[in-house]
This record gives structure tokens, sequence and C-alpha cells, in this order.
């Protein structure tokens, strides 16, 4: 069992998804798969969840649809920007579980890592 932040979980996934194209050893290429498949099942309830705030915060227009701005993203209510703000950080601050084995350090050792991708993979990471 693997416990972060959805904030990790958001900061992993483009990570995780380059590695997913590199070459593993069966065992881990396996691992890594269905650790993806995982953390895309937490990826999809925060969505949902972020979907409901957008909804509940949302700009209406006269006949109660949400108001898009010109990038394509929901316009806020702008008295409620706080109270969304608030919202969204406790959402991202929630600490998950995601049903899966972290990964052995070793399975990187043939990997060709930025430091960067390092520390952003390190709560995956079994040392």
């Amino acid at each position: 069992m693997i416990t972060m932040t959805v904030n990790d979980l958001l900061n992993v996934i483009p990570v995780l998804r380059e590695l997913l194209n590199k070459p593993f050893k069966g065992a881990t290429a396996f691992k890594l798969a269905r650790l993806m498949r995982e953390l895309d099942k937490e990826t999809t309830l925060f969505e949902e969840s972020r979907q409901k705030l957008a909804e509940k915060y949302g700009e209406r227009d006269e006949n109660g649809n949400l108001v898009f701005s010109e990038n394509g993203n929901i316009q806020l209510q702008t008295d409620k920007l706080e109270e969304c703000n608030a919202e969204m950080l406790g959402l991202l601050n929630t600490t998950i579980e995601v049903n899966a084995d972290k990964i052995s350090m070793e399975a990187f050792d043939d990997i060709d890592l930025a430091p960067a991708q390092v520390m952003v993979i390190d709560v995956l990471v079994d040392y």
C-alpha cells in the first residue's frame, strides 16, 4: 500500500507516464503498469471531486449554465474564490492510499532519470 497526498498523485502521474515507455525487467514492468492503473483510478476520483467544486463555485449565466473563460476553464464566482481555494487546497492535501506496492530503488538502476524526476517519484520508491 502506498500512502500519498492527492497533490503527490498529480505530480507523479506525468513522470510515471514517461517511465512506462522505458525498458524494465518483466516483474518491474508489471508492477509499474499495475501501479499506473491504480493511480489512474485515484486521478479519476480527483477529477470528479474537482468537477463538483467547479460546478459548486462556477459562475452561471441567466439560463443556469456554467460560464467558461476564453481559455476554456469554468469562470469562478469572484465572491466565492477564497472558499473555493480553501476547498481545493483541502482536496489536494487529502491523504490517499493506493492499492499497489512501492517499486524497488534497484529497478531504476539502468534507467536514466533526472534529479527532478527522482524527487517526484520518491513517494513510489522503496529504499
